[in-house]
């Protein structure tokens, strides 16, 4: 179970001194709409109940970062301009997560190529969290979200929601080089407690619209298959290609196609003959914004069935047709939708590893998840994990 104040005590207990500045970000789950926020489609993600907190106090020089569940500690000085150009390759990801937020926020603030002591004086860091790593619940945006508004409390610089989600953003784009859409911060920094969020990510700014859930009697689980996700990134980056190819070649064709959102099923059709891997990676993205409006219709009147086909027809156009599933992800929607009470399961994220989303009566019993997870790791030889999760607030300063 998640355990807030635990994780506070862990920041309180790893600094010297009392917290300054505390901040709070959730990760997510994207109950359907995945891989649609960078071909400006439409999604429905949740913040969840699990975060990733960050705390600050004041230091003599410098600023030394702490990662409690990595278990290091990296300094730098305040007075150098941070380039993700000089760390070295072996560099850990989460100092690159941790040293691009600052230099994000010190661009933004101060302009490109400052130093971070033009917008910081120095501190001490300390990060704490419970969304599992690698598993699809966006660990990486809960981390860059609270950095953001820690930042952004420590040099007294207010920030809107929608400009820490396009800070957050930068931090993959240019120190990760992950080409990601807004999905993941969007839900961490606006997510609503009990609410699910219907975003749209073609209009500037982006529409964020809160979804009540009405289904009675039911609770959200996420299976993970053991499996990290590897080849995420540059699989992500390929993918993110081939849309954008695809799309230049029907509107070369189609004058009146001018945005992703414009394309139809007729459109993808035409394409296949010519180019069937780029028609299968666009049609994934046309029928998975159906399935978006298709699946608020049904939370909100409270049809768990609906829920689940919509979940296992998302499932199987991710691993058909844009083919980021993997044997263990296949197998745990499986033998998740083949138990009474799961409604129906997908998987969540990048993909290639990481998490199963399954919609399950509120009463299934935890043994019936023991069973579930012998019958993955007999079919997988990997151990899996189960968790319940609720749709739990955004972004928040604690102190």
């Amino acid at each position: 179970m998640p355990d807030a104040v635990g994780l506070r005590d862990r920041v309180q207990s790893a600094l010297d001194q009392p917290v300054e500045v505390l901040t709070r970000a959730p990760g997510r789950l994207n109950v359907i709409g995945e891989h649609t926020d960078y071909i400006g489609g439409l999604a429905l993600p949740a913040a969840i109940d699990r975060s990733i907190l960050v705390g600050l106090h004041g230091a003599p020089t410098g600023l030394q970062l702490h990662s409690l569940d990595s278990g290091g500690s990296w300094s730098t000085s305040l007075d150098t301009p941070l380039d993700p150009a000089l760390l070295s390759a072996g560099a850990p990801d989460w100092v690159r997560y941790m040293l691009g937020s600052i230099a994000v926020f010190v661009a933004h603030v101060a302009g490109p190529h400052q130093a971070p002591a033009q917008v910081l004086r120095p501190f001490v860091a300390a990060v704490a969290g419970d969304v599992p790593t690698g598993a699809g619940l966006s660990s990486s945006a809960a981390l860059t979200v609270a950095w953001m508004n820690a930042l952004a409390g420590w040099a007294d610089h207010a920030l809107e929601p929608t400009t820490i989600i396009q800070l957050a953003r930068q931090v993959e784009h240019q120190w990760l080089g992950v080409q990601c859409g807004a999905l993941d911060q969007t839900a961490s920094q606006m997510g609503r407690d009990g609410h699910l969020l219907m975003v749209d990510f073609q209009p500037e700014p982006l529409s964020v619209t809160p979804v009540r859930s009405a289904l009675p009697n039911t609770t959200w689980l996420v299976l993970h298959t053991g499996v990290q996700r590897g080849l995420a990134h540059s699989e992500y980056s390929s993918r993110v290609q081939a849309v954008t190819e695809g799309l230049a070649q029907i509107r070369s064709q189609q004058p009146a196609v001018g945005h992703w959102r414009d394309l139809t099923l007729d459109h993808v059709a035409a394409l296949e003959p010519s180019q069937p891997l780029i028609a299968r990676r666009l049609r994934h993205g046309v029928t998975e914004n159906t399935r978006v409006r298709a699946m608020v219709e049904a939370i909100q009147h409270a049809r768990p069935a609906q829920v689940g086909a919509l979940l296992n027809q998302s499932h199987a156009s991710l691993r058909d047709d844009y083919g980021v599933s993997c044997p263990e992800l296949d197998a745990m929607c499986a033998l998740a939708t083949a138990r009474p009470g799961v409604w129906g399961a997908r998987m969540v994220g990048a993909g290639f590893g990481g998490c199963a989303l399954a919609l399950a009566d509120a009463n299934l019993a935890d043994g019936d998840l023991s069973e579930l997870l012998q019958a993955y790791q007999q079919r997988t030889g990997r151990r899996g994990t189960a968790y319940r999760m609720r749709p739990g607030p955004g972004a928040e300063r604690l102190v």
